[in-house]
């Protein structure tokens, strides 16, 4: 299924919001409070609802939202972004000094205020390809995170496609349960504990292939490019230097 196929269904003149048209990630992940559902379409604030993201970061935890398209270079003209914070009283204040950024532009930070749900910082129709909340202090804590653009504008986005999901991924060697599947499955999100990170369990000569659908029966592909999403764990990014070619 092609990426660009997943439309948002829009009305001249309007505001639309395309984040949960994207691929969200995390630093990390506390009490069982996922990425994704600070894109679920789903604003409750009470954290027993199950539809708020937390960290398991007592401070700088940070979530980071790319928007469609951004893997083949799309930017949007960004109006306004909505944070809704957590509504339990235990919690709700930790909202104060939380970051908005869209790329290397920041957008503004929230202060909290009692009672208030949702809060809105005005991006003034910036370009960018990326969203990210960030707490510098605090257990960050996100219920729903929406992006709103001009619904009449539409990027211009090269009409490829991703066949490396149809084929099939294998390895010379696994380790920490970081099978080669995980390089296909759609998932970019950076971070080891989202479970989409390939590992090899040799610390040098590794190799994953992924072989194109149909290749066994002779079908060969026009490549344009090949892309690679690296871990982001602040431990081991580095890891990715001298990773020499793809051979195709």
């Amino acid at each position: 299924k092609q990426w660009y196929q997943r439309r948002v269904a829009i009305t001249a003149g309007e505001l639309v919001n395309i984040a949960d048209k994207g691929s969200i990630s995390a630093t990390s992940t506390g009490w069982g409070g996922v990425a994704s559902r600070a894109i679920d379409g789903r604003t409750d604030g009470q954290w027993g609802k199950g539809s708020c993201y937390h960290s398991s970061q007592a401070k700088g935890g940070k979530l980071t939202l790319s928007l469609p398209g951004e893997e083949l270079g799309a930017t949007w003209p960004v109006q306004s972004i909505s944070v809704f914070n957590r509504l339990d009283l235990c919690c709700d204040q930790r909202i104060q000094g939380v970051e908005v950024w869209l790329d290397e532009h920041m957008c503004g930070a929230l202060t909290f205020v009692e009672g208030q749900h949702e809060y809105t910082v005005d991006c003034e129709g910036k370009m960018g390809s990326t969203v990210t909340v960030y707490h510098p202090t605090q257990y960050l804590q996100v219920c729903e995170l929406r992006v709103f653009v001009d619904a009449s504008y539409k990027p211009d986005i090269p009409s490829f496609v991703n066949v490396a999901k149809e084929g099939e991924a294998t390895t010379t060697s696994v380790g920490w349960g970081g099978v080669a599947s995980r390089v296909k499955d759609g998932n970019t999100n950076g971070y080891w504990s989202g479970g989409s990170c390939s590992h090899s369990g040799n610390a040098g000569n590794n190799r994953v292939t992924v072989t194109l659908p149909y290749s066994d029966i002779g079908i060969k592909y026009p490549v344009s490019a090949v892309r690679v999403y690296n871990r982001l764990d602040t431990c081991c990014d580095q890891r990715i230097d001298n990773v020499s070619r793809a051979d195709i």
